[in-house]
C-alpha cells in the first residue's frame, strides 16, 4: 500500500490528514530519532462534535511484530512527541493522541466547552485506538494479534480510562506514576500551591530548608526500612496513622529554627486538602520524602500564579485560582465534569473477563501522582473484585522506593521486567501472552555519565533489586493509608 492508497482510506472516527514515508530516521522540533525501520507516519484528525479537534499520530513499520502499542500523553496534553516512533524499532505499530488540547496548550482556550472536557477526559484515547486499529487492518491485511497501552502521569489516567470505559480496546496495560484521579489531583496541586507560598508568591519554605527537610525524612524513615549504603531516599514513607505528626516532631528536634507557622504549613502539605466546612479529606497529602521534587516548595519554585489552566478555563477568564473554595466550588466542578475528568470506577470485571492484564506502579517520592491515592484506588478495586488474591489474577500494583514522577528522584529511576534489563512492558506481554504473572518488577538506580558538552557517554548502575506487589510487600501489622473521604470514594461512579 503506497502513500496515495493510505490517504484514500476512510476511517470511522476521523480523517487522514497527512501520510509520510520514513526511512531510517525521523527529525522534528530539533530532535532526531535514528535506527528506525522503513515505515509510514499517518496523521489523523478527529472531530467529535462541537469544537472538538483531536490529532492522532499513527506509525506503521515494515517490521510489524503483530502488536499494536497505544501511548499516553502527559500534563494537559496538546502535543505529539516525535520520539514515540522509537517503539517501531521493536516492530510495534504505534499510536499517540494530543488529547484534543492543542489549542489549550497554545493558550487559545479561555472558557472550556463540553467537547474539551470529553476529549481530554476519555474520548481522544478511544478515538486514537479505533483509528489505529482500522489503519492496521487496512495496511497489514489483518488485525493486531495483541494490543497494549503504555502511559505515565496523565497517560496513566488515559490507561485507567481505557480499562474502565473500553475494556475491549487493549489486551494489556502498563500505567505508571498515574494521575487517574485527575480532578481531585489538580485540587491537591492548588492546595500545595496555597499552603507553600503567599498571595505575592513569597515562599514559606526556603530552598535550603527544603533540602534539609528531605534529609530529615530519609533519616526518619530509614529507622524502619533500610536503604542501600551511600544512597539517600525514603524507602517507605508510611509508618502508621500518626506518621505525619511523628515526623513533624522528629523534624522540630532536628530543625528547631522552623517556626510553628512553617510546621503547620508542612502539616497541611503532608495531610492534604480538606473541606473547610465539613472537615472531610478531599485527597491525600504529599508523600513525605518527595520535597525535592515538589514544584511548589522553595523560593526558586514559588510563584503568584498557580500554573495549571483547569480552574481558569472552567470558571472563565480572569478567575483567580487562589479564590478557589474547597467546598462549594469543588462541588460545582464535580457536578459538571467529575464523571468525565476522573477515572475512578473500581469495577474492572469486563476488562478481567476478556483476559486483560494491568500492571501499575507509583513512585515513593512522587508529589505529582502520590502513591497513596493510587494505592487507595487499588484497594477499592480489590474490594469490588472479590479481594486481593482474585484481583492479583489480572491487576498488580507496585510502589517504587525513591522514584519521582519522571526518571528523577533519589532512589529508583529505571524499572525493568527482569533483572537483566528487559523493558517493563514485557511484564505485561508475558502475562497476557504466556500466562507468566509478574511476581516482581526490578527497580534500579542508574546514573548517566556525561562529557563536557553534556552528551551521555555511559551509565553507572548503583543498584537493582526486586520490587514486589503492594499486598506482598506490606509491613506486618501496619495498615497503609485510607486516604480518601466518602465524597471522593463514592462520588465518581461512571469512570
Amino acid at each position: 500500500m503506497n502513500i496515495e492508497e493510505l490517504k484514500s482510506l476512510k476511517l470511522t472516527v476521523g480523517e487522514i490528514a497527512e501520510v509520510e514515508l520514513i526511512e531510517g530516521s525521523y527529525e522534528k522540533d530539533g530532535k532526531e530519532t535514528v535506527g528506525l525501520p522503513s515505515m509510514y507516519r499517518v496523521l489523523v484528525e478527529s472531530r467529535l462534535g462541537g469544537d472538538s479537534y483531536i490529532r492522532h499520530e499513527i506509525w506503521l513499520p515494515d517490521n510489524f511484530n503483530g502488536r499494536f502499542l497505544g501511548l499516553g500523553n502527559g500534563g494537559i496534553g496538546g502535543t505529539l512527541s516525535p520520539d514515540n516512533c522509537r517503539y517501531c524499532r521493536e516492530g510495534y505499530a504505534v499510536a499517540q493522541t494530543d488529547c484534543g488540547t492543542s489549542a489549550l496548550r497554545a493558550g487559545l482556550v479561555k472558557k472550556a466547552s463540553e467537547a474539551l472536557w470529553l476529549d481530554y477526559g476519555w474520548r481522544s484515547t478511544h478515538a486514537m485506538t479505533v483509528a489505529a486499529k482500522e489503519l492496521i487492518c487496512a495496511y497489514y491485511g489483518k488485525a493486531p494479534e495483541y494490543s497494549y497501552f503504555k502511559g505515565a502521569s496523565a497517560g496513566g489516567a488515559q490507561a485507567f480510562s481505557e480499562a474502565q470505559r473500553f475494556p475491549e480496546d487493549y489486551d494489556g496495560i502498563l500505567a505508571y506514576v498515574p494521575s487517574n484521579n485527575t480532578l481531585y489531583l489538580v485540587v491537591y496541586f492548588l492546595w500545595c500551591h496555597i499552603v507553600l507560598c503567599d498571595k505575592n508568591g513569597v515562599a514559606y519554605i526556603s530552598d535550603a530548608e527544603k533540602y534539609r527537610i528531605h534529609k530529615c525524612a530519609v533519616d526518619y524513615f530509614n529507622k524502619f526500612d533500610k536503604i542501600e549504603e551511600g544512597e539517600s531516599y525514603v524507602a517507605n514513607g508510611w509508618a502508621g496513622e500518626n506518621t505525619v505528626e511523628d515526623f513533624l516532631g522528629f523534624l522540630k528536634e532536628r530543625m528547631p529554627e522552623l517556626t510553628d507557622f512553617q510546621l503547620d504549613a508542612l502539616r497541611k502539605l503532608y495531610t492534604g486538602p480538606v473541606n473547610p466546612k465539613t472537615g472531610e479529606q478531599i485527597y491525600c497529602g504529599m508523600p513525605i520524602g518527595s520535597e525535592m521534587n515538589c514544584g511548589y516548595m522553595g523560593e526558586s519554585n514559588a510563584s503568584r500564579d498557580f500554573g495549571f489552566p483547569w480552574f481558569k478555563i472552567f470558571f472563565g477568564e480572569g478567575y483567580d485560582d487562589r479564590d478557589f473554595d474547597f467546598a462549594e466550588l469543588l462541588d460545582e466542578m464535580i457536578e459538571a465534569i467529575g464523571d468525565d475528568f476522573t477515572k475512578n470506577a473500581p469495577d474492572l470485571s469486563a476488562f478481567k473477563n476478556k483476559g486483560g492484564k494491568l500492571v501499575v506502579y507509583s513512585g515513593g517520592e512522587d508529589p505529582l501522582g502520590p502513591w497513596a491515592d493510587a494505592m487507595n484506588y487499588y484497594n477499592r478495586v480489590c474490594a469490588a473484585m472479590g479481594g486481593y488474591e482474585r484481583t492479583s489474577e489480572f491487576f498488580r500494583y507496585f510502589v517504587m522506593p525513591g522514584r519521582a514522577h519522571s526518571t528523577n528522584g533519589y532512589g529508583i529511576n529505571r524499572v525493568y521486567a527482569t533483572e537483566d534489563g528487559e523493558p517493563e512492558l514485557n511484564a505485561v506481554r508475558k502475562w497476557r501472552e504466556r500466562g507468566i504473572a509478574p511476581e516482581c518488577l526490578y527497580g534500579a538506580r542508574v546514573i548517566e555519565q556525561k562529557d563536557e558538552s553534556g552528551a551521555t557517554v555511559g551509565e553507572e548502575m548503583r543498584f537493582i533489586k526486586p520490587i514486589y506487589p503492594y499486598t506482598a510487600n506490606k509491613k506486618e501489622g501496619v495498615d497503609f493509608p485510607k486516604c480518601t473521604a466518602a465524597r471522593y470514594l463514592n462520588n465518581i461512579t461512571k469512570g
